[in-house]
């Protein structure tokens, strides 16, 4: 009987086609083709950015001459709420208790507002944003709601001193847009509040593109370095810097020991037009920073990445017992949203002062 060698199992053609397939599948797979998102999000135009933006608020702050103006501080909604809680109580104290009850309730329904309404029921409930799961970004929906009702708050109560018929009693204590100080002082403390904003932008983006896996190509040995020792030469640079620098720039910012105008020499001189195009850049540079993180669009924390001078990468706040309804406040920085609320009060005191220069 004749037999079909082909059919015949060969014990070594059965190891051989082994290996040849675990070879195959051991080959590396070839590098996708890279998008526009790996470019827009690489640690060197992420870095670009973020400083980028330090340049130009402070081009900004030394060029603008309402920054340098001693007329009073004006500017709308924030000014009616910074008034509404900090200014112009009244001396008699039935109209002082009015407006404290006022401000109180302000703040009190705008939280609520905020957290409950704007947060869980529109954004999460009913547009299901994934960037609002859970209690995520309602810090920053709570303040805003609360500027916005201390705001209508200080109409209704601009409104009981006009039911006392007194013209010197509603011209005295009238609560406007005038915030008390003038565009110097204003200008001063809100350039302090956006080199915060700032820096910590800056230098997260910087401690995130130093702990980064996504780019291991990127900085090697500086990335070895800012690791090494358990991570604890990162924590020590950043204490260490952050002192230095914040402690420097106050220092320029509160006094005149640099006078612009000297150490400009007309060199970088701009017009209304130039500032505009100053705060347009700054904005487009905000956003661009939110649309470069890697969390982007949905906020979604998918990276371990440490939290700058710590050791973790979300801070758990205990609180008292006595308050029932919460155990633990967690903080976790997502998206860079803080660098957005300074750079938005001073593009704000920008853009309005653009309009009053004659």
């Amino acid at each position: 009987m004749e037999t079909n060698n082909e059919n015949i199992d060969n014990p070594d053609n059965k190891v051989d086609n082994m290996k040849d397939t675990l070879v195959d599948e051991e080959k590396p797979e070839p590098n996708p083709p890279k998008s526009i998102r790996y470019f827009l999000q690489h640690p060197y135009l992420r870095l670009l950015t973020a400083y980028g933006v330090i340049f130009c608020n402070f081009l900004m702050f030394a060029e603008d001459p309402i920054a340098h103006s001693y007329i009073e501080a004006n500017t709308p909604i924030i000014g009616n709420a910074w008034t509404m809680v900090f200014t112009k109580y009244p001396d008699d104290v039935p109209n002082a208790i009015i407006k404290v009850a006022m401000a109180i309730s302000g703040l009190a329904i705008g939280m609520v507002v905020g957290k409950f309404v704007i947060h869980k029921q529109l954004f999460s409930r009913f547009l299901r944003l994934k960037m609002f799961r859970k209690d995520q970004g309602s810090w920053m929906i709570m303040v805003l709601t609360t500027v916005l009702m201390l705001y209508f708050m200080s109409l209704f109560y601009n409104l009981t001193l006009k039911i006392h018929k007194d013209d010197y009693l509603y011209d005295r204590y009238i609560v406007d847009s005038n915030m008390g100080m003038t565009n110097d002082t204003f200008s001063r403390v809100a350039a302090c509040c956006t080199w915060i904003g700032d820096f910590m932008t800056a230098w997260i983006v910087t401690d995130m593109m130093l702990q980064d896996r996504k780019y291991p190509q990127w900085a090697q040995r500086t990335r070895e370095f800012w690791a090494s020792r358990n991570g604890n030469t990162r924590i020590i640079i950043f204490w260490i810097f952050s002192g230095v620098s914040c402690s420097l720039v106050f220092f320029f910012i509160i006094t005149d020991y640099i006078k612009w105008d000297h150490f400009n020499a007309e060199s970088l001189s701009t017009n209304e037009f130039g500032r505009l195009s100053i705060a347009t850049v700054i904005l487009l540079l905000d956003i661009s920073i939110v649309i470069q993180d890697w969390e982007f669009p949905h906020f979604i924390p998918c990276l371990d990445i440490k939290l700058p001078g710590v050791r973790s990468s979300t801070i758990t706040v205990m609180v008292p017992k006595c308050m029932k309804f919460v155990d633990s406040f967690a903080i976790h920085i997502t998206g860079l949203i803080l660098n957005l609320w300074m750079e938005h009060i001073e593009t704000d005191a920008t853009l309005g002062s653009l309009f009053q220069v004659k």
